[in-house]
C-alpha cells in the first residue's frame, strides 16, 4: 500500500512541477505591413504600445501593400501615398505627411554649388535607383522624384531606401526618398540634403487597420505615436 501511495504522490508532484514550468499562452500576434524604412523607424514605438499583443514586421513596398488588403499578410499597415478603397472590415486614418528630399554626401552637395541647385545640374550625377523583383524580373519603380527615371543617370539599384542611403554615403551617388528615413544619416554627418529649385514633394501617411483584429484603444494609441513620429 505504501508503494502505491508513493507512486500516486510522485505523479501528482510531477504534474504540479510541469504546470509551474509551462510557458504562459502566447500573446496575440498582429502583422504590420510597411515599407522597410517605416518598419525600422516606427515598429519600436508601435511595439511599446502593444501591451497584450505582439507584432510581426512585414516589409512590403507601398504598391504591394495596396494590393494585399484582405490577403491576411498583415493586420495593420503603414501606407505612404494614396490610400486605395479598402475592404469593409478595414479603416484608414491619416496621421500626417512625409517629406521626400534628395540626399548626397556633404562633399557632393558642396560640389553642386550654392543652394538651391537647378535640376539641370543633377543630370551629370548618378542616382541610386529603386528596383524590385516582380514576376520573374527586376522592375524600376517610380519614387516620386521630380526628375523622371529616364532623365537620371543610373547608378546602383537597390530594393529599399535605407540601403539606398547607405550606398549613397559610400559611393557619392544621389538618393531621393523620405526625410524620415534619412534623419540618422543627416544627423551623423554622412549625408546632407541637396536643396533643389522647385522641389517640394510630400505624401500622406495612413494607418490602416483591420477593425476586427485591432482594438479602438490600440488604434488611437498608434495614431498618436505615428503623428509624433512624422511631425
Amino acid at each position: 500500500e505504501g508503494q502505491v501511495f508513493a507512486g500516486e504522490v510522485h505523479s501528482i508532484v510531477s504534474r504540479v512541477t510541469a504546470l509551474k514550468r509551462a510557458r504562459p499562452a502566447d500573446l496575440p500576434l498582429l502583422g504590420v505591413g510597411a515599407p522597410s524604412y517605416l518598419l525600422s523607424t516606427a515598429l519600436p514605438a508601435i511595439a511599446s504600445l502593444g501591451g497584450a499583443v505582439r507584432f510581426r514586421g512585414v516589409e512590403l513596398p507601398p504598391s504591394l501593400i495596396r494590393s494585399a488588403f484582405g490577403e491576411r499578410f498583415f493586420d495593420l499597415a503603414l501606407l505612404p501615398g494614396e490610400c486605395p478603397r479598402l475592404p469593409p472590415t478595414w479603416e484608414a486614418v491619416a496621421v500626417g505627411s512625409l517629406k521626400k528630399r534628395l540626399y548626397a554626401r556633404p562633399d557632393v552637395v558642396a560640389s553642386l554649388g550654392p543652394p538651391p541647385v537647378s535640376p539641370e545640374e543633377l543630370l551629370g550625377q548618378r542616382f541610386v535607383l529603386p528596383s524590385y523583383w516582380v514576376n520573374g524580373g527586376f522592375v524600376a519603380v517610380d519614387d516620386d522624384c521630380p526628375l523622371p527615371l529616364e532623365r537620371r543617370r543610373p547608378g546602383q539599384e537597390v530594393a529599399t531606401f535605407r540601403l539606398a542611403l547607405d550606398v549613397a554615403a559610400t559611393t557619392g551617388e544621389l538618393a531621393f526618398g523620405p526625410e524620415l528615413a534619412a534623419r540618422h544619416h543627416v544627423r551623423s554627418g554622412h549625408l546632407a540634403e541637396v536643396v533643389v529649385e522647385g522641389w517640394d514633394v510630400q505624401e500622406s501617411l495612413y494607418l490602416c487597420v483591420e477593425t476586427g483584429r485591432v482594438s479602438r484603444r490600440l488604434r488611437d494609441g498608434l495614431v498618436e505615436a505615428l503623428a509624433r513620429l512624422v511631425a
